[in-house]
């Protein structure tokens, strides 16, 4: 059980939403709407009430949050509460089904970038000493997320208000900081586009912050990089290679459905708003006895059609054929396409999208 407060709003796959300085309505007051289809978990740090006082530091953070993962959430994160998910999630990896983080503190990833550099200033002042700080320096700051000083030229008060609660905060590039959790040999890792993984030889020469198994501390920064990552026996110099999460299984039952751009009623088990798929999408959608779709096709997802159960009529681009339980169609991108269900009972399918199926790359033909 977790020592801060959590605050639930909606139905559905939960999503943990961990705020940085910003109290969590300030920072996630605008994804209200999405509670009709997911369950917002709203946590509160240390020091934002309900949750108790206590020192803003993510490594405490880190602990807070860990019990959190319990409920396997999609996790979203912003500013210096990313640290301490970033910390807690090493430990728990295969808990995730997600993981989103939104203007990290992570400076080590670009050292000696003036940018960043001027970035972690900027917040080391805000942290360090809240509304004491120099108003040019709060202000630079803020301005930041593109919030607009007064006319007058001057922070608005209510924003400085804000530096009030992480005052004194552990700041993520004081040099020395602590970060010991225990990474387990199965941490997944994968490297994002545009990001080329040093070679081995790179590796023992660059110098970088490590974050050491058992108790080991971060070197310079104020998170660290787990030092398995480099580790011969986890990849090779020329063929990362990307571990994935445990297994994940979903039960078609759990789902929610959908009326999708065509029509028909959706399910979705996999795909990117379910968050266990990426590349592709897979979802059972059912027309219902002697309804139709809306003829439509797709700019670039190629489907594929399998047919579970019911019979019905199916047109490909000019050619119209019967279709029934077992058949299986595959629709390349841009060929029109529409179904027709038979009585007495529904047409059923599952519909397997690559890349995954989006309202944006759907074009209807009809009214």
């Amino acid at each position: 059980m977790s020592a801060i407060t959590v605050l639930r709003e909606g139905s559905g796959p939960e999503i943990l939403l961990v705020h940085g300085g910003a109290s969590p309505e300030t920072t996630w007051g605008a994804l209200r709407p999405l509670a009709a289809r997911w369950t917002l978990a709203f946590a509160y740090r240390r020091g934002y009430p309900p949750s108790p006082p206590g020192d803003h530091d993510f490594d405490i953070d880190a602990v807070d949050l860990a019990p959190l993962f319990d409920s396997h959430p999609h996790v979203v994160a912003h500013s210096y509460g990313a640290l301490g998910v970033l910390i807690a999630a090493a430990t728990r990896p295969e808990d995730l089904r997600s993981l989103t983080l939104i203007e990290p503190a992570l400076y080590f990833v670009a050292p000696r970038d003036p940018d960043v550099e001027r970035l972690a200033q900027l917040g080391d002042a805000v942290l360090g000493q809240g509304l004491d700080a120099d108003r040019r320096c709060s202000e630079s700051f803020f301005a930041l997320p593109a919030l607009r000083t007064s006319t007058t030229g001057r922070c608005p008060r209510r924003w400085l208000a804000g530096c009030a609660a992480p005052t004194g905060a552990a700041r993520p590039a004081k040099p020395g900081r602590r970060s010991s959790p225990s990474v387990r040999p199965g941490f997944p890792r994968s490297w994002p586009r545009g990001i080329t993984r040093p070679r081995p030889s790179e590796s023992a020469t660059r110098s970088r912050p490590s974050w050491q198994p058992n108790g080991g501390s971060a070197e310079g920064r104020g998170i660290s990089w787990p030092t398995h990552l480099d580790s011969p026996s986890s990849s090779s110099a020329s063929s990362p290679r990307i571990s994935l999460p445990v297994m994940e299984i979903v039960r078609r039952e759990d789902r929610q459905t959908f009326v999708t751009a065509d029509g028909s009623s959706i399910r979705e088990l996999a795909g990117v708003p379910s968050g266990n798929s990426a590349n592709q999408s897979l979802a059972e959608a059912v027309v219902p006895p002697g309804g139709t779709t809306i003829a439509h096709y797709h700019h670039q997802t190629e489907e594929i059609y399998l047919f579970t159960a019911g019979s019905g009529r199916m047109r490909l681009g000019e050619k119209e054929r019967a279709v029934q339980a077992g058949d299986c169609v595959v629709i390349p991108p841009g060929v029109p396409h529409k179904l027709w269900a038979e009585e007495p009972g529904p047409l059923v399918l599952l519909c397997c999208c690559a890349p995954p199926y989006s309202h944006e790359d759907t074009v209807l033909l009809e009214d």
